[in-house]
């Protein structure tokens, strides 16, 4: 027992002299601190993606501080169509404000229904380097478009969506001589062109149509207008849009069904 106890000394010796060692030669590196919300930011409800009017010439993004005590300049990096969409390079905090407006200048050269890019950064010397995910950079995509309200009503969908109905504005483009229906399955558009006034026959405008909603992550449900598929109803002033509804990446689909839009209003 002697022996063995003896031995067992001399092994735990053993191990502690080697940790002592690693310790000595091994600098202690402390853990980085949690990440927090930086000092500066865009507003979280900050747009990526602009529609303007025909009439707009000044879209308007929010910037918040934490730090309200004194009046400051936050320098900006702007990158992008800067000779559409001008900006200056910094916005000012007036002395105990907690939001200051910074104003995007937007050129009357802006062409119709084109896109236009921006990025808008804090500089990074006013960023917490930890957070990823503090709304230190903006990116933003406009489009000016000529659409405006014209009427009121009722869409109803198909089967395939539970045949439910809502309220529904449609929209027109005189530029594009074409009507919109926005939101109808999601974040998607549909859009016509009424080819005879008097007896309202109308085409769709687009081969097909990105519903905005997967099937399957990966697989997108899209519809396709199918041809000679159109009926207007005078009497109840009713649009019916034929739709093949489709899933490309799997090859298949859930086959033809209506969806109609009911005018009740017209706006003067």
């Amino acid at each position: 027992m002697k022996k063995l106890f003896n031995i067992g000394y001399i092994a735990l010796f053993a191990v502690l002299a080697l940790f002592s060692a690693c310790t000595e030669s091994e600098e202690y590196t402390p853990a980085q601190p949690s990440a927090e919300t930086s000092a500066y930011r865009f507003a979280a409800s900050s747009a990526s993606n602009v529609v303007l009017a025909l009439t707009d010439s000044v879209y308007q993004v929010v910037v918040e501080r934490d730090d309200v005590e004194n009046e400051l300049t936050l320098p900006l990096n702007v990158k992008g169509d800067v000779e559409i969409l001008s900006l200056p390079t910094s916005v000012t905090f007036a002395a105990g404000e907690k939001q200051a407006l910074l104003e995007i200048a937007v050129s009357p050269n802006m062409e119709l229904f084109k896109n236009y890019y921006l990025e808008i950064s804090i500089d990074e010397s006013y960023v917490n380097p930890y957070n990823v995910d503090d709304f230190s950079v903006l990116p933003i995509t406009f489009l000016k478009e000529d659409y405006v309200p014209c009427a009121k009503g009722v869409y109803t969908l198909s089967a395939l969506w539970g045949g439910e109905s809502f309220d529904q504005e449609l929209e027109y483009s005189s530029i594009l001589d074409v009507y919109r229906l926005s939101n109808v399955w999601g974040p998607s558009k549909v859009t016509f062109r009424i080819t005879d006034p008097e007896t309202m026959e109308f085409e769709m405008t687009e081969s097909v149509f990105n519903t905005g909603i997967l099937y399957q992550p990966g697989a997108p449900i899209v519809a396709y207008p199918v041809e000679d598929g159109n009926l207007y109803d005078a009497k109840t002033n009713t649009f019916y849009f034929l739709f093949e509804f489709y899933v490309p990446a799997l090859s298949g689909g859930f086959g033809q069904m209506y969806e109609a839009y009911t005018i009740t209003e017209y706006y003067e």
